[in-house]
């Protein structure tokens, strides 16, 4: 009877080894925890290029906001910001330069 049970505790523990995980299944995990890891640093650099973004944004925005103070304080100075005129018209008040008819850009004239 020893000589059975000690037989069935050998083939149970040759078994137990046996049905573990092939290398096959190994690899798998160990190829499914990297592409998790470089899932989560590309994560990250994505994070940290935007914190940067808003970073150099809001001080672009304090510096601006500081060279308008200072214009604004500037003794003799004023600033008042564009009416809209999106820069593609000349100002209310000043004189422009008609462009002939017939002419074309650099002076020459249609032939």
């Amino acid at each position: 009877m020893k000589k059975v049970l000690a037989l069935l505790v050998v083939a149970g523990m040759v078994a137990f080894v046996a049905c573990g995980p092939s290398q096959k299944d190994k690899d798998a995990a160990a190829k499914k925890k990297q592409d998790s890891i470089d899932a989560a640093k590309k994560d990250q650099r994505t994070h940290d290029s935007l914190a940067q973004i808003r970073k150099d944004d809001s001080l672009k925005q304090v510096r601006k906001d500081d060279s308008l103070a200072k214009l604004k304080n500037k003794p003799g100075g004023s600033y008042a910001p564009a009416q809209g005129n999106g820069g593609n018209q000349a100002p209310k008040g000043t004189a422009t330069t008609p462009i002939p008819k017939g002419t074309r850009p650099g002076g020459t004239k249609k032939g």
